[in-house]
Order: C-alpha cells, then structure tokens, then sequence
C-alpha cells in the first residue's frame, strides 16, 4: 500500500481537469482516469491525525501568501513528478507555479517525521504513467492536448491511501481511499492589502 499527503482543488476545477483527463485518453496517454483529481504534496509512512492535517492546512495557506501571492494557487503548464521510493508510475499533470512545500524540517515541525518524500514538483495530476514511457520525455514530448489554465484558493489537505488492484494492467489499475479533509484556512484580504488567514 502507498500512502500520500494531498491537496485537493475546490471542485470549482473538476470540470477543467476532467475535459483533460478526457483528451490526454483520447490522445493515447494511458492512466488518465488511475488517480483522484488531487495533488500530490508527500508521500507518507502513515495518516496524518486531523491535527497534523490542520497545521500542515495553515503551513500551506502561509506559503500561499508569500512573496506578494494572493492566496492562490496558479498553474504553469504541465509537469511530471515523481518519488523515488517508487518505481511503478509518475505523476503527469497540470503544474503549479508552487514548489517544495515540505522542504526543510522548518516547515512542519513536527509531523514531518511522517513524511518519507516531499515532491519538488507539485502537479494536478491527470495520469499516471509508467518509466518507460517516460524515458527520454517520448511520452510528453509528442503532441498532447494543451493544459487548460487554472487557479484556486480554496482547498483541501487529506491523506490518501491506493493498492494495486488484483485485475486490470498493472501500472494503472489502483483503488484509493481519501481520508476526512480539512479545509485550507479562509484567505481575508483587508483594505491596507494585508493578507489575513484563519
């Protein structure tokens, strides 16, 4: 069993990531539909508690507001992450202009010991697919439908647990199960342009 942190978009995107996952299917890129319209933000050794879940929900909404953010998140094209701890898929989706949000022991004290891979690249993904046809970029160099553009402030952090299932083609064939979400805190922008978050 594998086991990640996630975020969630607010559904406001599924509609988006959808007509996506549809046209990268249709294009011939496999795994489109083998996993849930979230982002990977680490793999884990176990579930966060709900208390983890909120302090990693605030870490992520400060980091939203950094460097003159808005509270949002932006895509910027497409992207292919992996962890190196596993060998079977990488993600490929819509990338986020937002990077290494589990980077150094500062910014999850103390739940980070949970974390076994915090991802450089963060991605919505839309497919999962295997090394070989990620060797060499083959797979994402020959013509594929354009990313459609996005943003959000609304999400939600959750733990996400996925096995292979026992039919089906390997690489691709996974049941998962998301745990309770928790809510980003709310973004308040005041007056004086002083972002505010509770």
């Amino acid at each position: 069993m594998l086991r990640f942190l996630i975020l969630i978009p607010h559904r406001d995107c599924s509609k988006a990531l959808r007509a996506y996952c549809r046209s990268l299917f249709a294009s011939g890129l496999p795994g489109a539909w083998s996993f849930p319209g979230a982002i990977p933000l680490a793999q884990v050794s176990g579930p966060f508690t709900r208390e983890e879940l909120k302090d990693a929900a605030h870490k992520l909404r400060g980091l939203s507001i950094q460097n003159e953010r808005d509270g949002k998140f932006y895509s910027t094209g497409t992207a292919l992450a992996q962890s190196p701890g596993i060998d079977a898929f990488r993600f490929f989706g819509i990338k986020l202009g937002f990077s290494k949000p589990f980077e150094g022991a500062e910014k999850l004290p103390p739940v980070n010991k949970k974390v076994i891979y915090g991802f450089n690249t963060l991605c919505l993904c839309a497919a999962l697919i295997t090394p070989e046809a990620a060797a060499v970029d083959r797979a994402l160099s020959r013509e594929l439908p354009s990313a459609p553009g996005i943003s959000f402030r609304a999400a939600s952090i959750a733990n996400l647990s996925m096995k292979p299932l026992s039919t089906g083609e390997a690489p691709y064939s996974w049941e998962w199960e998301i745990g309770a979400p928790v809510w980003l805190p709310a973004y308040k922008p005041d007056k004086k342009k002083n972002a505010k978050y509770e």
